[in-house]
C-alpha cells in the first residue's frame, strides 16, 4: 500500500470502488453497492492496491499462488473481477484505475503523515488475515510491523491503547508493559493492563 492509482484517462468515467481489507475478509462497494468478493479476489485487489504502478499476470500469480508460471489463472481471474467491479481493472498492465479507495491505504497515509493515533482508531486488525498468499502475507507482516513501531515510539498511550484492542496487540506484552507503566495512576485501564500482563506471562511460562 504504497501509493495511490495512477489517474484516469482524461473523459473516461469509472463507478467509484471502495475495498474493505483489514480484519475480516475482503469487502467491495462499487458506487455504494456492496459486492460479494471470493477470497481469490480479494487477493488480487489488495496485491493491486500495494503497486499502483501495476503488475504483470506473472507477478500477480507470483503472489497470489507462489508460482510466476501461473499467469494464466490470473488472467481467468481478472476477467472474473472486470465482470463484477467493471473496468476498474486496467488491462494493458494489470492496475487500479484513479477513484479507487481502501481502508489500508487510507491508514497507510496516515502513519505517513505522523497521525499515529488516526491510523491505530481506523486498524481493526492484519490484512485479509485468512489469507494465505504470499504477497498478501508480506503486505500483511509489512503493514503489522510498521503500525506496532509507530504506536510504540510514539509516546501516545491512545494510540498504544488502540493497538490493544487488535488481535495482534491483545497478546503484545512489551506494549501492555509500555501502556501499564505511562497510564495515570487513577486510569481505570491499569487494573486490565495489570491482569493482562500477568496472564501473558503465565501463558510464557507454560509453554
Amino acid at each position: 500500500m504504497r501509493a495511490t492509482p495512477a489517474p484516469a484517462p482524461r473523459g473516461q468515467t469509472t463507478a467509484q470502488l471502495s475495498l474493505t481489507l483489514l480484519g475480516r475478509d475482503g469487502q467491495a462497494k462499487l458506487s455504494g453497492r456492496q459486492v460479494p468478493l471470493r477470497p481469490r479476489h480479494a487477493e488480487i485487489l489488495t496485491l493491486l492496491c500495494a503497486s499502483p504502478g501495476g503488475l504483470s499476470s506473472e507477478e500477480l500469480a507470483e503472489g497470489v499462488y507462489g508460482d510466476s508460471t501461473r499467469g494464466g489463472g490470473i488472467r481467468v481471474e481478472i476477467s472474473r473481477l472486470r465482470k463484477l467491479l467493471g473496468d476498474v481493472i486496467e488491462t494493458e498492465h494489470y492496475r487500479l484505475r484513479a477513484g479507487v479507495l481502501s481502508d489500508v491505504s487510507e491508514v497507510c497515509a496516515l502513519l505517513h503523515r505522523g497521525r499515529v493515533r488516526d491510523a491505530a482508531a481506523r486498524y481493526p486488525g492484519p490484512l485479509l488475515p485468512r489469507s494465505r498468499a504470499p504477497g498478501v502475507v508480506h503486505e500483511r507482516e509489512a503493514l503489522e510491523r510498521w503500525m506496532r513501531q509507530s504506536v510504540m515510539s510514539a509516546g501516545d498511550q491512545e494510540a498504544l491503547w488502540a493497538w490493544l484492542q487488535t488481535a495482534s496487540g491483545t497478546t503484545d506484552l512489551p506494549a501492555w508493559q509500555r501502556l501499564l507503566v505511562n497510564l495515570p495512576f487513577a486510569d481505570p485501564r491499569r487494573s486490565l493492563a495489570a491482569s493482562r500482563i500477568a496472564q501473558l506471562r503465565a501463558d510464557a511460562a507454560g509453554d
